[in-house]
């Protein structure tokens, strides 16, 4: 798993108060293709995963990009292009 898709779902269970140490990689996987509707977040805890993002990489997101982001591997392939690295790397 790239680091990308590491640091989300390291974001995600910190917004959702979830041990992130205790998930194992198929976990992991999983949650990367799971749809972000399903992780019953509320209005507010997506805030606070997107800005979350935002400030660990030091970029702004807008918000169609973020609705249109239906699955955390989205939001991987999302940022990669803005860190410098293809979507490949992100996907991988």
């Amino acid at each position: 798993m790239v680091d990308i898709e590491r640091k989300l779902v390291e974001l995600m269970c910190a917004t959702q108060g979830r041990d992130f140490s205790q998930l194992d990689h198929p976990t992991l996987q999983a949650l990367l293709d799971l749809p972000i509707n399903d992780l019953k977040l509320d209005s507010l805890e997506r805030m606070e995963f997107v800005m979350g993002i935002e400030e660990h990489y030091g970029i702004e997101l807008n918000e169609r990009d973020i609705i249109a982001c239906t699955v955390l591997r989205h939001y991987a392939k999302l940022i990669a292009p803005r860190l410098g690295k293809t979507n490949s790397d992100a996907a991988n």
